[in-house]
């Protein structure tokens, strides 16, 4: 079902594109693919999907047949035919304004008639527990929800072959194994092949083998535990966020104190996000206070909060507005007035804590998606925040670059930092000193991690 033979890119920008590599998946089968960030999984995909041509600059070399298709060759809805394409970045899937409408648009425009349409949209939908967002607009989502939506769109094309680029990066563990499960009826009672790329082993267990591309060391975890001492530096109380009719937060009440990782967790559309931005000054709120070291930040607009509050939201790429990975990281700190012999050593530094000062010289765009995370990571390091605020930071990021994290944050604990924290990452919550749980935008629960 899927064939390759030295198929190699090479991209018009500086830097890697994908080695050449030869391939076989075969009908019914479960493939994860695995690789460091940057290493070309995102890239193959694209190509066996027939999208790459169409929206990348860059030379394809060698040979790519899926479900009998030359890919290399075939016209993209042609591709779209054979292969369904999830990206890595939910929020790039959409197509129409609301979820029931996007997930219908596929087939519809393979040809299915109207009765197969609202069939396979409902089946689509009810797979990954998402019938009740049917009405909702896609903007409205939360990254979770949207994550959903998206492999709800793509089940619903039928197609011989998926191709699903971290499709569990934004999902709660119960809607992760039930979408694993969905896959693996998928291939066993309808033969479809499915490539996963994927920096977890959340799909290990549905899978038939791995494949693995490119190769990095693996650098030493940090040794030895972590301080926290007892100052407050981030105080929230009673903090209300609304979107339209529809309350986000209710009277939130949370501390954290410095040189603490606290780990915000709950279900899509739980608010962890919509907490972290309006603590960040980036959602408005209906009421509270959000404190900094003692100091009441909650009237202050997002900006004003920098440098003692940084924010690295979802989907961090999207932020990086420089020509250059170095220019990002001074672009902050020009912003706070920072000479240029205070700018090269924090920028060396931060770039080297997360293992991307070799991409220094890159533009942004040209970066995967855990290399743009880990620069927007360095940029918020590089201007020495009180509390750093990070929505899930470990977005596809492989085994190395995730190592690379942990020890920079780890040393950054070390200096009285703060680290707030949303993620469904399993280590991620281990590096935690105390997890909160949030429910219906309400702190549910706050408890110690064991060490």
């Amino acid at each position: 079902m899927i064939e390759t033979v030295e198929l190699g890119v090479r991209r018009d920008s500086a830097g890697r594109g994908l080695d050449p590599i030869t391939m076989r998946v075969d009908r019914g089968e479960i493939v994860l693919l695995r690789g460091p960030s940057g290493s070309g999984k995102s890239t193959l995909l694209s190509v066996l999907g027939g999208t790459f041509r169409h929206f990348h600059g860059g030379t394809v070399r060698g040979r790519a047949r899926v479900a009998g298709l030359d890919v290399l060759s075939a016209a993209s809805g042609v591709a779209a035919g054979h292969a369904a394409l999830l990206f890595q970045d939910p929020e790039a899937q959409a197509v129409m304004a609301t979820v029931g409408a996007d997930v219908a648009f596929g087939p519809m425009q393979l040809g299915f008639d109207a009765h197969t349409v609202e069939r396979v949209v409902a089946g689509a939908l009810d797979a990954v527990d998402a019938r009740h967002l049917a009405s909702r607009g896609v903007m409205s989502l939360s990254s979770g929800e949207r994550q959903r939506a998206a492999i709800a769109s793509i089940l619903a094309m039928a197609t011989p072959v998926l191709l699903l680029d971290e499709p569990g990066s934004q999902l709660d563990a119960g809607v992760t194994e039930r979408v694993a499960q969905v896959l693996r009826n998928r291939a066993d009672e309808l033969g479809t092949a499915i490539l996963i790329a994927d920096h977890t082993e959340r799909f290990a267990h549905v899978a038939d083998r791995a494949l693995s591309i490119g190769d990095a060391p693996l650098p030493a975890m940090p040794g030895g535990a972590r301080t926290v001492r007892s100052a407050r530096v981030l105080q929230i109380s009673g903090m209300d966020a609304h979107r339209g009719d529809r309350r986000i937060l209710n009277d939130v009440h949370l501390a954290v104190h410095a040189g603490e990782v606290v780990a915000v967790v709950g279900d899509n559309g739980a608010g962890k996000s919509t907490l972290l931005r309006a603590i960040a000054g980036l959602e408005a709120t209906g009421g509270g206070r959000v404190a900094v070291s003692g100091e009441d930040v909650s009237d202050l607009p997002a900006e004003r909060r920098v440098p003692a509050l940084a924010m690295v939201p979802q989907d961090a790429g999207r932020y990086l507005i420089t020509e250059s990975v170095a220019d990002e990281i001074d672009f902050g700190l020009r912003s706070l007035g920072r000479s240029v012999d205070e700018r090269l050593p924090r920028r060396t530094s931060a770039l080297r804590a997360l293992g991307v000062e070799h991409l220094a010289g890159r533009h942004p765009r040209d970066l995967s998606g855990g290399e743009r995370e880990r620069v927007a990571i360095a940029a918020a390091i590089a201007r020495s925040p009180e509390v750093l605020l990070l929505d899930e930071p470990t977005r596809g990021m492989g085994r190395a670059a995730r190592d690379h994290l942990l020890a920079a944050l780890s040393d950054f604990l070390a200096r009285g930092t703060s680290i707030l924290v949303a993620t469904h990452d399993e280590e991620l919550i281990g590096f935690a000193d105390r997890i909160v749980r949030v429910e219906d935008g309400r702190v549910i629960s706050v408890a110690e991690v064991a060490a």
